[in-house]
């Protein structure tokens, strides 16, 4: 498609798609001129890897949508058929999906795809039960069936809007090479649907004999599975509170828990009933940081001392555990140690027959625990394809296999060769009750852990890199200070001595015979492991640095072991940063600067900060020299001064300031204006021409007369009227050049006050002092209506004011753009600094309408929102509908060299802090103005 125009990609795409909703994204994007985007969308197809695709649900070859899943689902079908030696034998598919948007209609188009390659196919579904399934039960189900491949439509814990196709083998194990580039390619052969393959219910019907709904036949399978594999001890005392976390755990873990005597489960209710939208968490991920407050706080409630939880999928567990007073969510390796440490102890076989395996990047822990205890201990790339597969390989061998695991809280058990979040629980509620019976909790059995075989502390984090070739550009310099060309490795980082070396990219590690890594090469990728000497026995430091395929990040893995707590975070903190200045090298490379989040994230800034909300100055009224005042201001925003890059959404906020937002935005290819009337002055505007002046201020400020002196000052009112018309005029011109336009900063404010000055907000005079005159709501709503009115019309994004009147607002939006039910419309509440509880209200009531395409934003600055509140506001937001803003307004006298990239970069840095991972604000910043 390399060579191919956009318009003959458009047509491409229309000539597959059947679904009126993608199409029309794609109409509308040509219409509008957006080739940028069709680029995207369109050019490349979606790469199939070992995790099968995950995408976006949009339109589009390169994203995920009933085109590329039934493009996925052909391929994938001829690859199984083609396989040499196989037997002549009717193929066979399981599938099955979760409760996510478009998940049922991607898993029915698999699976009509499959019928009419001719394939049996065991649709984990059910007109009983419901139709969606975790996702340990298809690669169980393969296995169970004895069928040649499994797809599981679901994208575990990424965000509402992403979905995903996941692939199983005839093994029961996620696909590895070569698998996937021989699927990609059948799928580049297989991309013209069959006629009517997009007819599921014409394809159901004419293929039915081969056809089986098995949902109840495998859930009661699986029941009996765990209740052979891992049941092993009934729970007696042990209160505990769970959570799904909106996903689709609570219906088999209900079953599941009653083989250990546990007869009802006290849940979240808010996080029950599985929810595509994901609307109590920012992250549908149990990892990530408030993803279990409501568990906790039901627990509080209850007095429980115990909270697991599943991620939407159920295929990832995770727990915490309130000790001596506090609570403390565990880590995936913690929890990896604990189910070792238990499995270990109820082992029944010989010890020479044992093996526990885990992906490199996991904790060492339990390698020290084998070699301790004389079992056996092998690692494997990251990811359950290649621990899962590892697996079936020492099966074969012999080896008795219990357990497996990955610090990013997914855990294998027996007979299932995959990560089971519901096994997982399971079993830890095992651990639980026998704790418990000794006196002990789960805190108390870690650190008996740490006490015997040694501390060990990690500190895993990320950076965010500007492109893939760049994460290429710090390995070629790490390995440009090898010792020589037979020692291709460093003597040294820091002070520590390098003492082991495993490069599986170069194809090279230090302690083998031959020099060939124990893992698989790929020299598509880069991954380097290495274990430095501290110079005392008991210390040891391993870290694993990683670059991404797929996306733009380096990955480190750091963890110490050490004979005290203090002194194992100690080292893997120093190490960390070592790794940091000799190796990265962040200002070296011109990075923005490196921020470190919690000792769990780190990312280096993107390479485009986002300003969503500013302004030019308030005091430009004063200076007469316009074009002195416009090169200034132009001077300040031009792109030219930035490096990195910034964007600027710019607003204004009263007729003054217009011409000269316009005219920046004209001269700055990275400002979009913004035109509209802030309620801070919408008292100089009169809505019945006919009023004179102290008529007008009267009606305005609800009173019977007016100080003297204020009315002095006061301007004559001009009429709404026009001043809305000038603002059309400007809109509508930027729109017909094809440019990005907002409406704001418009909104309502309870709070303002009207100045000793009369006009232009806190900031008109610094020796000015407020009145007792307000500007009556119902005159602010008015104006802010018909705003909000253009803004529909025009499906163009708003930015708004909101002081004290969030309820207010509330109803006014709901109210007002329940008018237009066709309409897709992008709000911002700049700066919030109202109550939770309407924030989730604005969430919950427009990003959930799908039918009007409502969405809300939150942009936010450390200018209004600093301290405590912001943490809980980050948590309250999805992360795709965050924005960064400084709300500040930029200096215009001539010798004022101020720059606003500092502040933007604190503030970006902050959130991403407080979120815990970064948050990509670009991508968020141009839904928002699409």
């Amino acid at each position: 498609m390399s060579d191919k125009t956009i318009d003959e990609l458009v047509l491409d795409w229309l000539k597959v798609d059947p679904d009126p909703t993608t199409r029309k994204e794609i109409i509308d994007l040509q219409l509008n001129g957006d080739n940028e985007e069709l680029e995207k969308r369109l050019r490349h197809r979606i790469t199939f890897g070992t995790a099968g695709l995950r995408s976006k649900m949009e339109a589009g070859f390169n994203r995920l949508n009933q085109v590329t899943i039934m493009q996925a689902s052909q391929g994938l079908a001829s690859y199984v058929i083609s396989q040499p030696n196989r037997p002549n034998v009717q193929p066979t598919v399981v599938v099955g999906h979760d409760h996510r948007l478009n998940s049922k209609t991607f898993a029915e188009v698999t699976v009509a795809a499959f019928l009419l390659k001719g394939f049996k196919v065991y649709y984990l579904s059910s007109f009983v039960n419901g139709n969606f399934v975790p996702t340990p039960l298809v690669p169980y189900s393969v296995d169970y069936f004895k069928a040649e491949v499994g797809v599981m439509i679901t994208a575990s814990h990424n965000p509402a809007q992403d979905n995903g196709y996941k692939v199983y083998w005839g093994n029961g194990c996620q696909i590895i090479p070569p698998h996937d580039a021989g699927i990609a390619l059948e799928i580049v052969s297989n991309s013209k649907p069959v006629p009517d393959a997009y007819d599921t219910d014409k394809v159901f019907e004419s293929h039915a004999d081969n056809l089986k709904y098995v949902k109840e036949e495998a859930m009661t399978a699986y029941i009996l599975h765990l209740n052979s594999k891992i049941v092993n001890h009934s729970i007696t005392d042990l209160d505990f509170v769970y959570t799904p976390v909106h996903g689709v755990g609570l219906e088999v873990l209900e079953k599941a828990v009653r083989l250990i005597g546990v007869q009802s489960l006290d849940s979240v209710e808010e996080q029950s009933v599985p929810d595509p939208y994901f609307s109590t968490v920012s992250f549908p991920n149990p990892e990530e940081k408030g993803a279990l407050d409501l568990a906790i706080n039901k627990a509080e409630s209850l007095g429980v001392d115990l909270v697991i939880a599943n991620d939407p999928d159920a295929d990832r567990f995770s727990a915490a555990v309130k000790h001596n007073g506090h609570w403390r969510q565990l880590t995936g390796n913690e929890i990896g140690f604990l189910f070792a440490d238990y499995i270990f102890k109820n082992y029944q076989g010989s010890y020479k027959d044992l093996y526990f395996v885990n992906s490199t990047v996991s904790s060492q822990m339990i390698a020290t625990m084998a070699k301790m205890l004389k079992f056996n201990y092998c690692d494997t790339l990251t990811g359950f394809k290649w621990i899962g597969n590892k697996t079936i390989e020492l099966e074969a061998k012999g080896y008795s296999v219990p357990f497996g695991f990955e610090e990013a809280i997914g855990f294998m058990f027996e007979g299932i060769h995959d990560k089971d979040g519901i096994s997982a629980a399971l079993v830890f509620l095992q651990m639980a009750q026998s704790w418990k019976d000794q006196g002990v909790d789960a805190i108390d059995v870690l650190n008996q852990g740490f006490v015997k075989y040694g501390y060990f502390k990690e500190y895993n984090s990320y950076y965010i890199v500007p492109n893939l070739s760049l994460t290429n550009e710090i390995f070629k310099y790490i390995r440009s200070l090898a010792i020589s060309k037979t020692v291709p490795y460093p003597e040294k980082l820091g002070g520590f001595k390098i003492e082991y070396w495993r490069d599986l990219t170069t194809g090279y590690q230090s302690n083998t015979s031959d020099n060939v890594p124990d893992l698989p090469i790929d020299k598509s990728s880069q991954m380097i492991t290495v274990i430095l000497s501290t110079g005392v026995d008991a210390e040891q430091v391993r870290f694993t640095m990683r670059g991404s395929g797929t996306e733009p990040k380096l990955k480190i893995y750091v963890e110490a072991k050490a004979s005290g707590e203090d002194r194992a975070s100690k080292l893997a903190s120093d190490v960390w940063g070592l790794i940091r200045d000799e190796w990265i090298k962040p200002d070296e490379y011109a990075y923005p600067f490196p921020l470190l989040l919690h000792a769990q994230e780190a990312c280096l800034i993107p390479m485009v900060y986002i300003d969503a909300h500013c302004h030019i100055s308030p005091t430009i009224e004063p200076y007469q020299e316009d074009g002195v005042i416009l090169q200034s201001l132009i001077s300040k925003y031009n792109a030219a001064e930035y490096n990195p890059d910034v964007k600027f959404l710019l607003m204004s906020s009263n007729h003054i300031d217009y011409k000269y937002v316009d005219a920046i935005s004209n001269e700055c290819d990275n400002v979009i204006a913004s035109f509209g009337l802030h309620p801070w002055y919408t008292h100089l505007y009169k809505l019945d021409d006919s009023l004179d002046k102290i008529e007008h201020y009267k009606s305005v400020f609800k009173v019977d007369s007016i100080d003297e002196k204020l009315l002095s000052v006061l301007p004559e009112p001009m009429s709404f009227k026009t001043h809305f018309e000038n603002i059309k005029v400007l809109i509508q011109k930027r729109l017909d050049n094809g440019e990005k336009a907002c409406i704001g900063e418009i909104g309502l404010d309870k709070l303002f006050r009207i100045p000793t000055t009369g006009y232009f907000g806190f900031s008109a005079d610094e020796e000015a002092k407020l009145t007792n005159y307000k500007t009556n709501m119902d005159h602010q709503k008015f104006i802010f209506i018909e705003q909000v009115k253009l803004a529909a019309s025009l499906e163009l994004p708003i930015s708004v004011h909101n002081v004290k009147a969030g309820g207010v607002l509330f109803e006014v939006l709901k109210k007002e753009l329940s008018l237009f039910p066709d309409l897709k419309l992008n709000v911002c509440l700049h700066s919030y600094t109202g109550s939770l509880d309407t924030l989730k209200l604005f969430f919950s009531t427009f990003n959930k309408n799908k039918q009007s395409k409502v969405n809300i934003y939150c942009s936010l600055s450390q200018v209004i929102n600093g301290g405590k509140p912001i943490e809980d506001i980050i948590k309250a937001v999805p992360e795709d509908f965050i924005l960064t803003e400084t709300d500040i307004s930029m200096p215009i006298k001539s010798d004022h060299r101020f720059k606003p990239l500092p502040l933007i970069q604190q503030i970006t840095g902050s959130i991403n802090e407080i979120n815990g991972s970064p948050i990509d604000f670009e991508s968020n910043f141009n839904r928002f103005l699409n």
